[in-house]
C-alpha cells in the first residue's frame, strides 16, 4: 500500500443494531448467517456465492422479435469471458444472468469449459429463483427487478435525478 492511501468512509449507523446482531447471530446460541447487502450492488459484480455470474457490457441482447434477451457475445459471459480476460462485469448484464435461468445456462456452461475455474469450483450455478418468462414475468418486469437493484444505496432520500 502507498504510504498515504486514500480512506473512504464506510457508514456504519444505516442499520439498526438489533439488525446487525441477528445477522451475525449475536446474542443466539444458534448463531447467524450474514447476508450480503445490496445497498451499492452496482458496485459489486460479479455475483453469486462464487462470484461465477458475469457477464459484459456486450454479452446479451434485446431480440427484437419477442423483446427477450439473448446471448449476443458467448465469449463474455461468466468469469471466463470476463474477469479472466481483463473485462469488467456489467452489473445490469451480470444481475440479468441471475435471474433469468436460460441465459444463465450459458454463462454456467461458459464457466465449466474453462478448467482453472472448474478446481476452484467457480460456474455460477447458485439458486434457483427466476424472474424470466418461465416464472410468469415479463422481460419488461425483469428489466425494472434490476434497475431498483441498482439504484439501491446508502441515502434512499435522495433521489438520483437530484444529486
Amino acid at each position: 500500500m502507498p504510504s498515504n492511501p486514500p480512506v473512504l468512509e464506510v457508514p456504519t449507523n444505516i442499520t439498526p443494531q438489533q439488525a446487525q446482531q441477528l445477522a451475525f447471530g449475536m446474542n443466539n446460541p444458534a448463531g447467524g448467517y450474514k447476508v450480503t447487502s445490496l445497498i451499492g450492488l452496482y458496485l459489486t459484480a460479479p455475483y453469486l456465492h462464487d462470484g461465477g455470474v458475469a457477464a459484459s457490457a456486450s454479452a446479451l441482447k434485446q431480440n427484437q422479435q419477442d423483446g427477450q434477451f439473448v446471448v449476443a457475445n458467448p465469449e463474455q459471459l461468466g468469469m471466463a469471458g470476463t474477469l479472466m480476460q481483463n473485462i469488467l462485469p456489467d452489473p445490469e448484464a451480470s444481475l440479468r444472468l441471475l435471474v433469468d435461468r436460460k441465459l444463465r445456462e450459458a454463462m454456467v456452461a461458459a464457466n465449466q469449459a474453462n478448467p482453472d475455474l472448474q478446481k476452484s469450483n467457480v460456474d455460477g450455478r447458485g439458486h434457483a429463483y427466476w424472474v424470466d418468462a418461465k416464472a410468469g414475468f415479463t422481460t419488461q418486469e425483469q428489466t425494472d427487478l434490476i434497475q431498483f437493484l441498482l439504484s439501491l444505496d446508502d441515502q434512499p432520500e435522495i433521489l438520483p435525478s437530484s444529486r
